[in-house]
């Protein structure tokens, strides 16, 4: 079996996620990237753009899940 039909047969069996911390970690990661100069100065918007919508994503998703915790918190009381 060839590894693009042995991609393509994992890909089938298993549908992609991603999750809040796969974002925290691609932000990382490219945050680290640009500490190290990964990338090229015509490419800095792209990357910071990119970097500043998974923040901005990250730090909405944990507001609404503090005061969903909140809500359910104040709800069993």
């Amino acid at each position: 079996m060839s590894e693009e039909n042995v991609n393509q047969e994992v890909q089938a069996q298993s549908p992609a996620t991603i999750t809040l911390g796969d974002m925290v970690a691609l932000y990382q990661v490219i945050n680290i990237a640009s500490k190290r100069g990964a990338f090229e100065a015509n490419e800095l918007t792209a990357v910071g753009n990119l970097a500043d919508k998974l923040k901005t994503f990250v730090d909405k998703a944990n507001e609404q899940a503090q005061a969903a915790a909140a809500e359910s918190e104040a709800e069993a009381e």
